[in-house]
């Protein structure tokens, strides 16, 4: 009976553990906080984020995404914006504007730029900012460039065709537009001369709703996915590998990582878009993504009707924990991997909880990655909590945790790595020290209410992945028995500042 009973178990476990190493990873966060809507463009200046929300006008946010306030524009159309320096433009329904204070002010930039209307990109190279926008007054499409932060503006379309330009980027000192179909032109068009003159760059009859570089690699995408070109438009190739929706309105670049927003969600590629997967753990329901922004931690979504989502992409922290029952003296291993939450929280009282994350241990390495993705560059208790271990704290004073960057903590080399050095002596030769295992109710104790509930599920010969199973071996028996009454005869509990 018992070897059926592991037989279905182990199966089980599998896929558990599976969905627990996949909740461990970074997961997109709705950030409703003072923004709603439909979000076009996204921006970073400075430490500040920005967002054009359709209608609603500007947002901007000095907590990487968490709350927004309102930035002016109300009931505008903001389609594009464009940093240069500390100067951040504005792309509207009526116009390009430039604010030189974070959006406290924004100023119309308009001179030779005619009465525009629909701004759909700009663009930053060098010292030229460039604006690709509908003129009002006389019904074409135009690109504009200026010299002196929007104070005088030039047309600068020669060689485009009639289509409206979608999408701009900058490689180098080259400036790429990303056409519509329109007029069946389409494509993506080049200049190397600050638009005096354009030429046509590939991918003729296509909308080219977004354009992004990597290195020498320039990304387009439109409704039929996303395709490369390694050699400035001279030849370009599809790479869908893996992209399972392929209506493409955005693309991002974050170092060797490429994002896609499409009509499903955003998908990464790490390979220069050889193979792409999806990246939406965490979306409910998976959303539009209209927008895209990468920074050096975070990667923010602006998605139709849903408001702007956001995502870790700090790296994980490395943090070596073992747990005393299922560590196996003989072999120097643990007798099974198993998932342990960790919590940042602040070093002055009342403590209050900062970020959380789980990780399954390594039965080997004794390490977990915990990927903390909203806790702020600071000083932080790291808290320990295993389902049938004592709750444990790192030790006094808070370890440093700079965003961004690998935090490393072990608590397997001493005692006094925990806080009032509350561990247990494993091995002599090598030192190490486990954190106390039989809290089996999680109150904070180890008494004789844990031995009891032990000792119950040993004499009913119950088996599997249960809290009562204190060495990992999937059978409460003795040897959980003893391990729990050793540590309740000791008066075991957990220790906090």
């Amino acid at each position: 009976m018992k070897r059926k009973f592991l037989l279905l178990f182990v199966p089980a476990f599998i896929l558990y553990s599976s969905f627990l190493i996949n909740n461990c990873k970074a997961q997109w966060i709705q950030r409703t906080n003072g923004i709603n809507g439909t979000v076009k463009a996204l921006a970073v200046s400075g430490t500040n984020i920005f967002a054009g929300v359709y209608l609603s006008g500007a947002y901007m946010s000095t907590d990487n995404g968490v709350s927004w306030t309102a930035a002016g524009f109300n009931g505008h159309v903001i389609s594009a914006f464009a940093v240069s320096g500390t100067n951040l433009f504005a792309g509207s329904d009526y116009g390009v504007y430039l604010s030189t204070n974070t959006g406290t002010n924004w100023v119309g930039v308009k001179t030779g730029i005619g009465h525009p209307l629909n701004v759909k990109a700009l663009a930053v190279s060098g010292s030229n900012i460039f604006a690709a926008y509908s003129d009002n007054d006389y019904n074409v499409e135009e690109v504009s460039m200026s010299t002196n932060n929007g104070t005088n503006w030039i047309s600068v379309r020669n060689g485009l065709p009639g289509e409206m330009v979608l999408s701009l980027a900058v490689m180098g000192t080259d400036l790429f537009a990303g056409l519509n179909n329109n007029l069946g032109y389409g494509g993506v068009y080049r200049t190397t001369n600050n638009g005096t003159n354009w030429a046509s760059a590939g991918l003729p009859n296509r909308s080219i709703r977004t354009l992004a570089v990597s290195g020498t690699s320039l990304f387009a995408g439109d409704n039929g996915g996303v395709l490369l070109s390694t050699n400035n438009g001279t030849e370009w190739n599809w790479v869908n590998n893996g992209l399972t929706n392929t209506n493409v309105y955005s693309l991002a670049v974050s170092g060797t990582s490429i994002y896609a927003g499409t009509a499903g969600g955003v998908f990464l590629s790490t390979n220069n878009g050889t193979n792409w997967v999806a990246f939406n753990e965490g979306f409910s329901p998976v959303p539009y993504v209209y927008s895209l922004l990468a920074t050096s931690n975070f990667i923010y979504a602006g998605t139709w009707a849903a408001s702007v989502w956001s995502r870790g992409l700090t790296a994980a922290a490395q943090v070596k924990v073992i747990i005393e029952g299922h560590y196996n003296k003989a072999n120097g291993k643990l007798n099974k991997r198993d998932t342990l939450r960790a919590y940042l929280r602040n070093i002055t009282s009342p403590f209050a909880i900062v970020d959380s994350a789980r990780s399954v241990i390594d039965s080997i390495t004794f390490t977990g990655s915990f990927l903390f993705s909203n806790a702020p560059s600071g000083t932080y208790y790291i808290q320990i909590k295993h389902r049938n271990s004592i709750e444990t704290w790192s030790k006094p004073g808070g370890q440093s945790y700079t965003l961004g960057s690998v935090m490393n903590y072990d608590f397997t080399s001493a005692a006094a790595q925990s806080y009032g050095s509350n561990m247990i002596q494993l091995n002599l030769s090598p030192l190490r020290f486990g954190v106390y295992s039989g809290d089996v109710n999680q109150n904070g104790f180890i008494d004789l209410t844990d031995v009891i509930l032990v000792y119950n599920d040993a004499s009913a010969f119950v088996s599997g992945y249960v809290k009562t199973d204190i060495n990992g071996d999937n059978i409460t028996d003795l040897t959980d028995i003893l391990i729990t009454y050793n540590n309740s005869a000791g008066f075991v509990s957990v220790v906090r500042p």
